[in-house]
């Protein structure tokens, strides 16, 4: 997940850019409740959208990969037009209010943020983890930051959650004591994974992704960077990598498909795929951009235009090992659906465009919501939520809303 906005968030993009030598481009318990509205006419701005302009097979120069994956036809939709977008349902967070951006999982909603109406500052806002649960409809606290050894405050800013597990870590402004846990919301079980402790070195953590059954990390250790790979069941942790000078960065983990970049120097990065069923990953013959997705069948990813000015999407096939650039409409931030054929993106003037739900592979959309300019665009269990910005306090939240995701 992708959680932004604090200090200590801050500190480790900052950090993880530095370690990388990288980069010109570094983009309890309350009560809630949910209610359902028809989309209002005429509330959403009228955007005109950008087809796909070509779809091209990889350059003959470059070695074409063995196919990584096999095709899953829920994946794709032969669909004509663009998609139906239906009624909008809302999340009532009560008195919590929710710093952007949000993170849904399968289970739930992680979240950062305060209660009892007091808009978080920036450090306050990261000290707790909290999950709305999607069976009891309430909010629960996960974990507390407690100081470090040396006294020092640390805060959370980095979460993922799939399969009843959310993994998160804490750690100090200058990232010399971080701790990398997992916590079950079904059992409350709780995991110390990894730790500068455990570690006795106090490097930072490059990435973290899970599935909810093993949890993909990136460390650096007096040897040299590591790829680890820990099974949340035996809690064994096994080195998947650890060959070369580079770093690890920017990954993504999908079912049993891992994406994730090679770092060796100033602009040079390589992007792999690894079929964990595999013994090794395959590099790819696309550069996506950090802001990657990924399912079974397809990598989406943004591409900055004129600094920034401008967005365009790319959408990579996985089985067949074509590339559609541009793709979709103009806008960023892409999330993907794992069991349907559609991507959910913040359009690109975030104050006023809307988000948008892009056809796979066609690339036809259609407006929904509005950005609030501080989300990825998220698709789980069949819905696309998106935060409702506060207009009292900018940058928190105490509604989520969310649209139904066709089938096809």
């Amino acid at each position: 997940m992708r959680i932004r906005a604090n200090n200590y968030a801050k500190w480790m993009i900052v950090l993880v850019c530095f370690l990388s030598l990288i980069v010109t481009a570094c983009d309890s318990g309350g009560s809630a409740t949910q209610t359902s509205s028809p989309i209002a006419t005429g509330s959403i701005p009228t955007i005109a959208n950008s087809a796909p302009t070509a779809t091209s097979s990889i350059p003959t120069n470059t070695p074409t990969p063995a196919p990584l994956a096999v095709l899953d036809p829920s994946l794709s939709s032969s669909l004509p037009g663009a998609p139906t977008i239906g009624k909008i349902s809302q999340i009532n967070l009560g008195n919590f209010y929710a710093r952007d951006p949000i993170k849904v999982t399968p289970d739930g909603i992680i979240l950062f943020g305060s209660w009892n109406g007091v808009t978080p500052t920036n450090q306050s806002a990261y000290k707790s983890v909290y999950f709305y649960n999607f069976t009891d409809q309430k909010i629960h606290t996960i974990a507390t930051a407690t100081p470090a050894p040396d006294g020092e405050d640390r805060g959370f800013g980095w979460a993922e959650g799939n399969n009843d597990w959310i993994i998160y870590i804490d750690y100090t402004s200058n990232s010399l004591y971080w701790e990398l846990w997992a916590t079950n919301v079904a059992t409350n079980q709780k995991i110390l994974i990894d730790s500068a402790a455990k570690e006795q070195f106090n490097a930072p953590m490059g990435g973290l992704t899970t599935n909810g059954k093993i949890v993909v990390y990136a460390i650096s250790t007096p040897n040299g960077p590591q790829l680890r790979k820990y099974d949340l069941t035996s809690e064994i942790t096994t080195v998947m990598d650890s060959s070369g000078s580079y770093l690890f960065q920017a990954m993504q983990l999908s079912g049993n498909m891992l994406f994730f970049w090679k770092v060796s120097g100033p602009q040079t990065m390589t992007a792999w795929l690894w079929n964990l069923d595999q013994p090794a990953p395959v590099q790819l013959p696309v550069t996506p951009s950090l802001n990657v997705a990924l399912n079974g069948n397809y990598l989406v990813w943004d591409t900055a235009i004129d600094l920034g000015q401008y967005f365009k999407l790319s959408l990579y096939n996985i089985v067949t090992g074509k590339v559609i650039d541009p793709w979709g409409p103009q806008c960023y931030r892409p999330g993907i659906a794992l069991d349907r054929p559609y991507v959910a993106c913040e359009g690109v003037n975030s104050v006023t465009a809307p988000l948008y739900l892009v056809r796979i592979p066609s690339g036809t959309s259609a407006p929904f919501g509005l950005a609030n300019g501080g989300e990825w665009g998220q698709i789980v269990n069949g819905h696309s939520y998106w935060p409702i910005s506060n207009d009292k306090f900018p940058g928190t939240s105490t509604f989520i809303d969310y649209i139904d995701v066709p089938a096809q």
